[in-house]
């Protein structure tokens, strides 16, 4: 619990990221595809997700055991985000190999990038992800 408290704080003190200002964090539960069952899953996995899946990966060093890839590497990272730090994927992503490497900058987002810069995203996603598939 001590890990989530950090976290929340960390959150809170986050700056506005100016592409954030009308988000709200409601409209992941509003998707018309998703069931009421998907949104409680949703839910349960964000709790599971802080509460169980961050303390196990604390003590682990991603830039040490994750840097070798046999597949290509697709990244999304955000100018504002104090969840995944900017410089610390830039420095790992500069030391990873793999068969390709991509990599997209949201400029003016913060945690919630792919709702709030959505046509960045979507572009990223259709020229360099979907080529990946053949």
């Amino acid at each position: 619990d001590a890990y989530y408290a950090v976290l929340s704080r960390l959150y809170s003190y986050s700056p506005n990221a100016p592409s954030d200002a009308g988000f709200r964090s409601e409209i992941l539960f509003l998707a018309p595809e998703h069931s009421l069952f998907d949104r409680i899953n949703l839910i349960r996995g964000l709790m599971k997700g802080v509460k169980e899946v961050y303390p196990q990966l604390r003590h682990r060093s991603l830039e040490e055991e994750a840097n070798s890839f046999e597949c290509p590497l697709v990244v999304i990272n955000a100018a504002y985000d104090y969840s995944c730090v900017a410089s610390i994927t830039e420095r790992w992503f500069s030391h990873t190999s793999a068969p390709s490497k991509h990599y997209l900058w949201l400029e003016r987002s913060g945690h919630n990038g792919v709702y709030t810069e959505p046509s960045v995203f979507i572009d990223f996603m259709a020229n360099e992800v979907l080529p990946l598939k053949d």
